[in-house]
């Protein structure tokens, strides 16, 4: 998708918390990759997680990290524990339903289907 739309939309990730920490919730074999994280206390410790799942090759997009407060991802965007949005001129135009249960790309689709289709016909 994002090739689909990379002329006039940017994809990231934000990494704002383990989904299924070693010391919580954990599922067996882990997460990404088979490797099961204990959930980062520190700054520094979420960093080095969000490094490690970066390098899993998982992440076709730029990574940025919440802190651990959460302050981005569970309390202003309610993210947790994964959620996809679209952000046009610093406003929330879509959010997508909380994953994993409601957790689909189908209506972001539809939304840059739409945007490109406008912008596109704009002229120049």
């Amino acid at each position: 998708m994002a090739s689909d739309f990379a002329d006039f939309a940017d994809f990231v990730t934000v990494y704002i918390s383990e989904a299924h920490p070693a010391d919580g919730w954990s599922i067996d074999g882990g997460a990404v990759g088979g490797t099961c994280y204990l959930q980062p206390r520190t700054n520094k410790q979420r960093q080095m997680v969000a490094s490690a799942l970066k390098e899993d090759k998982h992440f076709w997009s730029p990574l940025y990290i919440d802190d651990v407060e959460s302050k981005a991802g569970e309390i202003a965007y309610c993210a947790l524990p994964e959620r996809i949005y679209v952000i046009l001129d610093n406003k929330v135009v879509l959010r997508g339903g909380i994953g994993p249960m409601f957790y689909s790309f189908a209506p972001v689709r539809q939304y840059l289907e739409n945007y490109a289709l406008l912008a596109r016909s704009q002229p120049a």
